[in-house]
């Protein structure tokens, strides 16, 4: 430390106005959570914003009989320090059957069911669907009795027209809790650009530079395996240049038929041979960490564009080749998912604390 360091007087630094608004306890962000099926990535973001976290992943897979054991619960870790800065207001799946809403109500959390199925059988019908604004359902009443009758197919744009009312009643639902952030966590819904565009109207509104933040999780690099199964897809395109290395190498069928075709004792000899090679192969790759093809999870923001948007964290997952089962490799890619999505949701909340203090 400089000896002809200045410190403001104590007195200045205790009233300055700025430094008060900054010191302020800030309320903490509110989060909106969408789902569509096991929850896994949502289970991270209940324990990073909780008290308690289990300290074993096995309770983010579910139960094959759909059932919750409590035998299931593990020792708590300590405190991720996120409970102070996020609380998750809601959780909305647009699937019943969704894993991740028992997770949420275990955790106190509200849930909500949203599915877009009984917007598509009415608008199918006519495009003057009632809505119900109470539940937040279109009700059949005003449907054409003639066109039913006819059995006539859907009018052209009514898909278009459900899936709008559809993220309309969606908006609705959300805006009720007031929310600061909300994540996308395998959420299998393309949300329309009316829904983003109301979204952006919403932050304006409040008086914010830009929308309410709306995150997605993504498991590949952004333009590479866009869209569903990405994981599947990425490990595919590894076993085809995994195919082509071993075809390189001289590995195949072909050698084994020729293999059948030689004596019994000169084959045990290839055996040994053969193992001696493989184990020194395996320790080889092991010790090089040799990389067939690298994908990566992404957390971005969601824009009108299916898995665009700028990411908020990436983080690279390379496909080796001793890695032989795609089971395997998902499960690794799913715990890097839990690792992400907290960061990101913690980085993305740190930025609208900082923002709400500037605007003080």
């Amino acid at each position: 430390m400089h000896s002809d360091q200045q410190f403001p007087p104590a007195s200045e630094v205790a009233n300055d106005p700025t430094r008060l608004k900054q010191d302020q306890p800030q309320p903490p962000i509110r989060l909106t959570v969408l789902i569509s099926g096991n929850g896994s990535n949502l289970q991270a973001l209940i324990d990073a914003t909780t008290i308690t976290t289990s300290s074993n992943h096995d309770h983010y897979y579910q139960p094959k009989d759909g059932r919750h054991n409590e035998e299931d619960e593990y020792e708590a870790n300590p405190p991720s320090g996120l409970q102070n800065l996020l609380t998750i207001v809601r959780v909305i799946s647009n699937r019943k059957s969704a894993y991740g809403l028992q997770r949420a109500s275990r955790a106190g959390i509200p849930t909500r069911y949203h599915n877009i199925l009984p917007y598509r059988r009415c608008h199918a019908l006519s495009k003057n669907c009632i809505h119900d604004e109470r539940v937040s359902l279109p009700s059949s009443e005003g449907v054409s009795s003639e066109r039913k009758a006819q059995g006539e197919g859907p009018e052209e744009g009514s898909e278009q027209l459900a899936r709008r009312r559809y993220d309309e009643d969606l908006l609705k639902m959300i805006l009720a809790d007031y929310p600061d952030l909300i994540i996308c966590a395998g959420w299998m819904h393309v949300l329309s650009p009316t829904f983003l565009e109301q979204l952006d109207a919403e932050g304006k509104r409040r008086g914010q530079s830009q929308k309410i933040p709306i995150l997605n999780l993504h498991p590949a690099i952004l333009g590479e395996f866009d869209g569903v199964d990405a994981i599947a897809r990425a490990w595919t395109a590894a076993a085809h240049k995994r195919r082509e290395d071993e075809i390189l190498r001289g590995v195949g069928p072909a050698d084994d038929a020729d293999e059948q075709q030689q004596p019994a004792h000169d084959r045990i000899e290839k055996d040994d041979e053969k193992k001696d090679d493989e184990k020194q192969h395996y320790e080889t790759q092991k010790r090089n960490r040799n990389v067939i093809l690298e994908t990566a999870v992404t957390v971005h923001h969601l824009t009108e564009r299916v898995d665009g948007g700028d990411p908020v964290v990436v983080e690279a997952v390379p496909i080796y080749d001793t890695d032989r089962s795609l089971e395997e490799f998902e499960e690794r890619m799913h715990r890097v998912e839990w690792r992400v999505i907290v960061q990101a949701a913690e980085k993305v909340s740190r930025e609208i604390l900082n923002a709400r203090r500037r605007r003080q």
